[in-house]
């Protein structure tokens, strides 16, 4: 003989209790704000995690790039996908402020965080970026740097060692005193 289990209906589930309800939302809608749309926190000084180096990227242009080769002057990686839309915004920011971070001798890199390439160029045919393309398919840069959201921006020292990281959206002012931190101010 086989037993059935009744059909639950919106009216046999219990409901949450009446105070914890609105809690409970706010709760959730919080944690889908920080991890889909980040909080634009002031940049953080990094620790010391060494140079990056070793850390090996493909150029969407084809052709590969060891971090190490970038060497000599400071370099800003922006870490981006094509589904989020923070990175968006955080790519015109950086297309608004190219010539003052040209000015101040920093290297831009837009650095595509585990999509393939195919994806990465379509994305790019509709919304195209002003710095050059670099894939991480493999997610090496963001699991070393412990990358746990997008848009990441990451600073590095002329020196190639890690500088200050800065996660979500990353606006103007807090950009320029990310900059700060390891290039030299704009001449006057």
């Amino acid at each position: 003989m086989q037993t059935t289990r009744p059909i639950m209906t919106a009216s046999s589930r219990r409901p949450w209790p009446r105070g914890l309800r609105f809690p409970i939302a706010t709760f959730w809608a919080a944690a889908f704000a920080v991890l889909c749309l980040g909080l634009g926190a002031p940049p953080a000084v990094a620790k010391d995690q060494g140079s990056l180096g070793d850390i090996q990227l493909v150029r969407l242009e084809g052709g590969k790039v060891k971090l190490s080769e970038l060497a000599g002057k400071p370099v800003l990686l922006d870490l981006w996908a094509t589904w989020c839309i923070p990175c968006r915004q955080q790519r015109e920011i950086l297309d608004q402020m190219a010539d003052t971070i040209e000015q101040r001798g920093v290297e831009v890199f837009a650095v595509n965080i585990g999509e393939e390439e195919a994806l990465v160029k379509t994305s790019l045919s509709q919304e195209p970026s002003q710095f050059p393309v670099l894939l991480d398919e493999s997610q090496v840069l963001s699991s070393k740097l412990k990358v746990h959201g997008l848009p990441t921006l990451v600073l590095l020292r002329a020196d190639g060692t890690l500088a200050a990281t800065s996660a979500g959206v990353t606006e103007h002012d807090a950009l320029l005193a990310l900059l700060d931190r390891v290039a030299a101010p704009a001449a006057k």
